[in-house]
């Protein structure tokens, strides 16, 4: 160009806004774009928590935007089926199933369904991916923190394990033992003692004792023993 022939950029790009103003460089889009953006998130295992989604959607809508200003497109509609190709198998299915149960899916006059509104699909996938995020990530460390605290818990009151080996190790074994035996033969002679049979007393059932039974007492007549011998002696015991 005339009058650069120093090629100075700065002249050349203050003398280019002064004439068309605004930013020289604008950053173009294409359908590519979208599939390049898709397939980045398919390689990480597809959309899965909030913050990817919310760098997808962002991403996606920037580009598709473009493309429908600049007339690459037709309209937002033309590219909701690349929309759903980021997530996962089982998180299609189920955005897919939201979008017929809240009926916002549209039938034309041919009976044949349409495609919905891009912001009613992101609105939808939006909610599945935080109700799926909160269980699996909110929900299961909780329950792993609580888990971890219940264990720290248990290993308190049991103790550390080589402390109580140690414990075992030094205190004596003897005097164990001797408490052990001690009670052992206490407990055999108790049970001797119960297994034992009853001592049988006199009876009528039983023989007569060898011996006496009480000491007999003097007459009064003779000072004498009571005898068979004194017929009197009957009747004065029996006069007593």
């Amino acid at each position: 160009m005339e009058g650069y022939d120093d090629r100075d950029w700065k002249t050349l790009r203050k003398s280019m806004l002064d004439v068309w103003g605004g930013s020289p460089l604008k950053i173009r889009y294409t359908i590519q774009d979208l599939y390049d953006l898709i397939k980045l998130c398919q390689d990480k295992g597809g959309i899965k928590d909030m913050k990817d989604f919310r760098i997808y959607q962002s991403k996606f809508m920037m580009i598709t935007k473009y493309l429908v200003r600049n007339k690459h497109i037709p309209a937002k509609t033309s590219v909701l089926h690349l929309f759903f190709l980021a997530f996962p198998r089982e998180y299609q299915v189920s955005i897919n199933r939201e979008l017929v149960k809240r009926d916002l899916i549209p039938t034309g006059k041919d009976g044949y369904n349409k495609p919905p509104i891009l912001e009613d699909v992101m609105e939808v996938a939006e909610d599945k991916v935080r109700a799926r995020s909160i269980n699996a990530f909110e929900a299961g460390s909780n329950f792993a923190a609580a888990n971890k605290e219940m264990q720290k818990n248990l290993d308190l009151k049991k103790g550390d394990g080589k402390k109580r080996e140690k414990m075992l190790e030094e205190y004596p074994k003897e005097p164990v033992q001797s408490q052990i035996e001690s009670m052992a033969k206490a407990i055999e002679a108790l049970a001797s003692k119960l297994n034992a049979p009853a001592k049988a007393e006199y009876s009528r059932g039983n023989e007569a004792p060898s011996g006496r039974l009480y000491e007999p007492r003097p007459c009064s007549y003779c000072h004498r023993e009571v005898a068979r011998e004194f017929p009197g002696t009957l009747q004065d015991l029996s006069d007593l």
